[in-house]
Parts: structure tokens; C-alpha cells; sequence
């Protein structure tokens, strides 16, 4: 789960300032084990890109309570506006590169579940045939 922060960088209006915070679920043995790790990308907007580089703090296996509270809180919110097609966020780059593509193997006690995850629906005329 991603919560991306931007801002128009001081006098450079195509630029941004940016941070990101990625809350992240290993999935394990076809499941998922709940957040495993928390990644922070700041990112405010410096020419020459190439010597001012994002600044990434990672931690793994995060025990923090207020970790544990806002990657419980995303989940819940993206069971509440799943099927909301206005709060789906899209990219321009989406039109032409599919980087992920959907989710096509199910995941075990996923936190965000999607089709692939949810059993499918019994036909009580096939199944008393």
C-alpha cells in the first residue's frame, strides 16, 4: 500500500516535491503475513536529478503500533471504496505500460483482496446434477 505525497516544486512548475510511504505484506507459501516492511521515499525536487537522488529509509519487520494501525486502516479503507470507480486512482502511463497487469494467482488472508482471491460462487443446478 502506497500513500504518495506530492507538491509543485518552488519556481519549477512540471516538478514535484515528493514523499512516499509503501506499507508492504510479504506474502509467504501463497500467503500473506501482514505488514512486513515500511518504506519512505523523500524526494524534494533538486537539479541535477541525477546528484540529488530520493533519500529511502527502509525498516524491516516493522513493530511499531502506529505502523501496525495505518496498514490496518488502508486495508479496511480499500474493502470501503474497492468497487467506488471514482476513487480508483489511475496514471496517464497505465494507457501504455502495463507494468503489473491483475493479480492472477489467489492470496491466502490478503489484506487487499481482488477477484482471484474471493471463492467462486456455487450454481445450485450444477451441483445437485
Amino acid at each position: 500500500m502506497t500513500f504518495s505525497f506530492g507538491r509543485v516544486a518552488t519556481g519549477q512548475a512540471r516538478h514535484r516535491d515528493r514523499f512516499d510511504l509503501i506499507l508492504e505484506s510479504e506474502v509467504s507459501n501463497g500467503s500473506s503475513q501482514g505488514l512486513s516492511r515500511v518504506r519512505a521515499y523523500v524526494d524534494p525536487f533538486m537539479s541535477p536529478i541525477r546528484k540529488n537522488p530520493a533519500r529511502v529509509f527502509i525498516h524491516e519487520s516493522p513493530r511499531v503500533t502506529e505502523a501496525q494501525e495505518l496498514f490496518l486502516k488502508g486495508a479496511e479503507t480499500y474493502a470501503l471504496w474497492q468497487g467506488d470507480a471514482d476513487r480508483a486512482w489511475q496514471h496517464w502511463t497505465q494507457r501504455y505500460i502495463n507494468y503489473f497487469g491483475p493479480r492472477t494467482r489467489s492470496v491466502g488472508n490478503s489484506f487487499f483482496p481482488t477477484v482471484v482471491d474471493r471463492p467462486a460462487t456455487t450454481d445450485p443446478l450444477r451441483d445437485a446434477a
